[in-house]
């Protein structure tokens, strides 16, 4: 089999499996995401990862292990770190990000314990990684609103 035949019959596999590609052109697809408890920055911060190097760095400064390969020709990642906290019951979370007026927006929410809720008694420091396709649109980060958690929420 000649390699031009495997590449259309894989092709053909994965179409007839229903799995998609994100077209290099659209920057407002998020590829996949991450967030964490602890490991963020102390203070409140938003970054662009646009280099291998970068990518290793939030990972170690994290402590986990990179959940997978990171191809900076193709993909960037955003990080949203919320700063130091008393307690647990914090988190952030990336809502959206697209395409507007020639930018593009990252939409996050930070999520704060109700004054009721049960939480951890341990500092943390929150943080959310997106990987979206690669663009040279200026980004601009918005929080669109934080909430409460109430007791009932999971």
């Amino acid at each position: 089999m000649t390699l031009r035949y495997l590449v259309t019959l894989g092709a053909a596999i994965l179409a007839g499996c229903g799995a998609q590609s994100i077209p290099a052109e659209s920057p407002a697809a998020i590829i996949t995401h991450w967030a964490g408890q602890h490991g963020g920055s102390e203070v409140p911060r938003t970054k662009v990862l646009r280099q291998a190097g970068d990518w290793t760095a939030f990972w170690q400064q994290v402590e986990r292990a990179s959940p997978r390969a990171f191809d900076p020709s193709r993909e960037m990642a955003v990080t949203i770190e919320i700063g130091g906290k008393r307690t647990g019951g914090y988190s952030v979370e990336i809502v959206a990000v697209r395409r507007e007026e020639g930018k593009l927006l990252v939409d996050y929410r930070q999520h704060t314990p109700d004054p009721d809720m049960m939480v951890t008694q341990a500092l943390t420091s929150p943080w959310a990684i997106a990987v979206l396709p690669r663009s040279d649109l200026p980004l601009v980060f918005r929080d669109v609103g934080s909430t409460a958690r109430r007791v009932h929420d999971k």
